[in-house]
């Protein structure tokens, strides 16, 4: 559970911080990104549990792909590295 609450946390804060208090309102107050942040982690929690049971979608074919995709960006990068 903590690696699926801390993604979510930072999903969340890159949501609030980087993209509302950078780019949409740079004049926003603490009040109004901490609003922002939670009603992203809700956001995002709803996307999550719609994933998870959804029977049509392939949670495990996504995390295949991530886990495929990261082998094959830096896995050369690590052989040579002990060469």
């Amino acid at each position: 559970m903590s690696t699926a609450d801390s993604q979510v946390f930072v999903s969340s804060s890159v949501l609030s911080d980087d993209l509302h208090k950078q780019l949409i309102n740079p004049d926003a107050a603490t009040a109004q990104v901490i609003l922002v942040g939670r009603i992203g982690v809700v956001a995002l929690s709803l996307c999550a549990l719609y994933l998870a049971m959804d029977t049509g979608s392939s949670v495990l074919g996504l995390v295949s792909y991530a886990w495929a995709s990261f082998s094959a960006a830096f896995g050369p990068v690590l052989i040579l590295i002990l060469y």
